[in-house]
C-alpha cells in the first residue's frame, strides 16, 4: 500500500514540476513596475478615485466662485378668453362675449456681485484646496495600491524560491531512497532504512505540493489588483533586491514633506481657514450690479386698451446688510474657529503618529538588517554541513536518520533567510510609503 502511494505521488510530483518549468521558461519575466503601470491604469478603486479628482478640479473655477455675473432670460405667450360685461355711469352697456386677449412678454436680466465681503476669494481658495485634497487623496490610494501589489510581487518572489529550496530538498530525498533501495538489494541496508527514506520523500512530495498551491494563490491575488484574468500567469523576477535606505533624518524630512496622510490633514487646516473667512464675509454688505432689457406686447378684445406695448432698458444697484439675526452669523463664525483649532490639532496628532511609525519602521528594519546578516554566516554553515553529511551518508558513516536532521536544519535557515529578506523588504516598503517616496522608487 505505502508503495502504490509512493509510486501515485512520485509522478504528480513529476509532472507538477515539469508543467511549472514549462510555464516559466514559456513567459517572459514580469517586472513590478510593469504590475504598477497596469494597476494604475485598470484598478477599480483607483479609477473611481481619479473620477472624484476630476469633480473637484471642475469645481475649481471663477464662475462657482462667484465672480462671474448671471443671466437669465425669460419668454412668455399668454392667451385669454374672457366674457365681458361692462355698465358705465354715462349709462352705456358695453358686452363682449367670448373676447380673446393674448400678451407676450420677454426679458433678460443681468444680476453681478461686485462685493461680498471676499467671501468670492475665500470661496476660489476653498475649491482650489479641495482640488489639491482630491490630488493628494489619489495620491494616497494610489500609494496604498502600490504598496500591496509590491508586497504581494516580492512575497510570490520569495514563495517561489521556498519552492526552489523544497524542490531542491525533495531532489536529496529522492537521491536518498533510492540509495537505501540499492543498498536493500545487495543486503547492506533493512527494510526499515527504506521505509523511512520513502516517508522522507513522501512528506517532501507533499510540501512542494502545498508550496505551489501557494505560489498559484498569490499569482491569483496579483491578478485581481491589477485588474487581468485571473487565470495569467505571473512570473517574477527570481530574487529581491534590498534597497540603500537614506538616513533617518533625510527620511523624516521627506515625511514632513510628502506623507500623503499628513499633507491631506494640512490642507484640511487650510479648507478651515477659508470656511472662517467665508463666515466672516457676512459681516460686510453685500453690493450687486443689476441690468435688463424687457418687452411685452398685448393685444385685448375687450377692456379700455386695445393694444398695449413696452420695451426698453433697466440698470441700477442693489445693496443688502444684515443689521441682525439673532447672532447666528456669529456662532457659526466661532464654532468654525473651534474646528480650525481641531483641524490644527489633528495635524499635530497625524505628524507624531507618523514620525513615530516611520522610526519604529527604521529601527525595526535596522535590527532585523543585522538579524540577517548573521543569517547568511548561518546558511553557509548550514551549507557547508550539508555537503558533508551527504558525503558521510554516501560513504555509510551516519544513518539516514542524522542525515535527515541536518537535511531539515539547511532548509530551515534557507527559508528563514528568505523570510528574513522578504520582511526586510516590506519594511523597506513601508518606509518608503510613509516617506511619500514610493512611487519614485518602484517606477
Amino acid at each position: 500500500m505505502l508503495k502504490k502511494k509512493f509510486n501515485v505521488i512520485l509522478a504528480f510530483a513529476i509532472i507538477n514540476i515539469l508543467f511549472n518549468q514549462l510555464t516559466i521558461y514559456s513567459q517572459d519575466t514580469t517586472k513590478l513596475s510593469n504590475l504598477i503601470n497596469i494597476a494604475l491604469e485598470k484598478n477599480y478603486q483607483i479609477r473611481i478615485i481619479k473620477n472624484e479628482q476630476l469633480k473637484s478640479q471642475n469645481n475649481n473655477t471663477i464662475g462657482n466662485a462667484g465672480f462671474l455675473p448671471t443671466l437669465d432670460a425669460n419668454f412668455g405667450q399668454e392667451y385669454d378668453q374672457i366674457n365681458s360685461n361692462q355698465e358705465l355711469y354715462s349709462g352705456d352697456v358695453r358686452s363682449t362675449p367670448n373676447a380673446n386677449n393674448n400678451a407676450t412678454n420677454a426679458s433678460i436680466n443681468l444680476n453681478w456681485t461686485i462685493f461680498d465681503g471676499f467671501q468670492m476669494f475665500a470661496q476660489k481658495s476653498k475649491f482650489a484646496d479641495f482640488e489639491q485634497l482630491g490630488a493628494v487623496n489619489t495620491r494616497y490610494y494610489i500609494e496604498q495600491t502600490v504598496s500591496d501589489l509590491a508586497k504581494a510581487y516580492y512575497q510570490l518572489i520569495n514563495e517561489i524560491n521556498k519552492l526552489e529550496t523544497f524542490n531542491q530538498s525533495k531532489s536529496i530525498s529522492y537521491d536518498r531512497y533510492k540509495l537505501e533501495e540499492k543498498k536493500m538489494q545487495i543486503g547492506s541496508a533493512n527494510l526499515f532504512q527504506l521505509q523511512q527514506a520513502q516517508l522522507d520523500y513522501l512528506n517532501d512530495s507533499s510540501i512542494v505540493i502545498q508550496q505551489s498551491n501557494l505560489v498559484n494563490q498569490l499569482q491569483i491575488q496579483l491578478n485581481q489588483v491589477i485588474n487581468q484574468k485571473i487565470e495569467s500567469q505571473i512570473i517574477p523576477e527570481n530574487s529581491i533586491m534590498l534597497l540603500n535606505l537614506a538616513k533617518y533624518d533625510s527620511l523624516k524630512n521627506n515625511t514632513f514633506k510628502y506623507n500623503s496622510n499628513l499633507n491631506m490633514t494640512q490642507i484640511q487646516e487650510l479648507i478651515a481657514t477659508s470656511n472662517i473667512r467665508i463666515q466672516e464675509s457676512r459681516f460686510y454688505p453685500e453690493v450687486s450690479l443689476v441690468g435688463g432689457y424687457s418687452f411685452l406686447n398685448q393685444n385685448n378684445s375687450s377692456g379700455l386698451l386695445k393694444t398695449n406695448k413696452t420695451y426698453g432698458f433697466n440698470y441700477g444697484f442693489n445693496i443688502r446688510f444684515n443689521l441682525f439675526n439673532g447672532t447666528k452669523d456669529r456662532i457659526q463664525l466661532q464654532n468654525l474657529k473651534i474646528d480650525q483649532q481641531s483641524a490644527q490639532l489633528q495635524t499635530q496628532q497625524t505628524q507624531q503618529t507618523i514620525e513615530a511609525g516611520l522610526y519604529t519602521n527604521f529601527i525595526t528594519y535596522q535590527s532585523m538588517m543585522e538579524e540577517y546578516h548573521l543569517q547568511e554566516e548561518n546558511i553557509r554553515i548550514a551549507q557547508s554541513n550539508m555537503d558533508l553529511a551527504q558525503r558521510q551518508y554516501e560513504l555509510g558513516e551516519i544513518n539516514g536518520f542524522d542525515f535527515r536532521q541536518t537535511q531539515l536544519i539547511y532548509i530551515q535557515a534557507e527559508t528563514k533567510l528568505l523570510d528574513l529578506r522578504y520582511l526586510l523588504k516590506s519594511l523597506e516598503i513601508n518606509i518608503l510609503q510613509i516617506s511619500g517616496t514610493l512611487l519614485n522608487n518602484l517606477l
